[in-house]
């Protein structure tokens, strides 16, 4: 790819991809090209970096971090506002489960609400030449009549911290391996009845884990469950598209 154009670069990444599923050869690709490492789930991406005389791999840093290992820097090309760090963390980690090559482009913004989001969305030009800007509101507010080019949903159709209080208390036994949450079992009968936000704080601390820790492995617990996912995957698709559209 040394003398391609980027688009041409796109485009052999897609013919290459064409033949690997219909032919399945094993494929070894060496490349700076952000094209093609996009093309690739970061699951067969292999980051090379010399170390004295060896050269070694590195796979398990965040994507951002291996992409400027090999010299490729990410550019700020959307903007996210999203109600608060609950879906900071959770918008990060969803959109990473099935494009983590666009994290790196992507600002979030936390606005403190539904409301504050869809005013500042009122005020902001509908088609900015620099990035797109798009309000991710909560998945309960898909129910408040919120609609537009530039909106989406969170999946779930709840609050997150609801979702994540479901889960646990109707799917303990195959939550409790992937939490590690000790004594999980007594900690959630000691919680029945608080407040929804309360529930969330008392399970924080009653698991040492600071609130992007514990809402990390909530995730990776409710995202494991077949109908989860697959009700993400749907929702990303609708988000992906108001991220590549000229209307964001």
């Amino acid at each position: 790819e040394s003398f391609l154009s980027p688009l041409c670069q796109t485009a052999f990444a897609g013919v290459l991809a064409k033949y690997t599923a219909s032919k399945k050869p094993f494929v070894v690709v060496t490349t700076h090209s952000p094209q093609i490492i996009q093309s690739a789930p970061k699951s067969s991406l292999h980051f090379v970096y010399r170390d004295g005389r060896n050269s070694k791999i590195n796979i398990g840093d965040p994507l951002e971090v291996l992409l400027n290992t090999v010299g490729i820097e990410a550019k700020i090309k959307t903007l996210v506002m999203v109600e608060d760090n609950a879906a900071r963390v959770f918008s990060k980690l969803w959109i990473g489960q099935f494009a983590p090559i666009i994290i790196a482009s992507i600002e979030f913004i936390i606005m403190n609400g539904d409301g504050n989001i869809i005013k500042a969305l009122d005020g902001f030009p509908t088609n900015p030449n620099s990035f797109a800007l798009i309000g991710l509101l909560d998945g309960d507010a898909e129910g408040k009549g919120f609609a537009g080019e530039r909106i989406g949903f969170l999946p779930g159709g709840k609050p997150l911290e609801a979702l994540y209080r479901e889960m646990i208390e109707a799917e303990l036994d195959r939550v409790e391996p992937i939490l590690g949450i000790e004594n999980l079992r007594q900690v959630v009968f000691a919680q029945q009845g608080l407040e929804l936000h309360e529930w969330f704080e008392q399970l924080k601390l009653n698991s040492n884990l600071s609130s992007d820790q514990l809402h990390l492995v909530l995730f990776k617990a409710w995202i494991q469950k077949a109908e989860n996912k697959h009700v993400s995957e749907q929702y990303f698709a609708a988000l992906r598209e108001k991220i590549d559209s000229p209307h964001g």
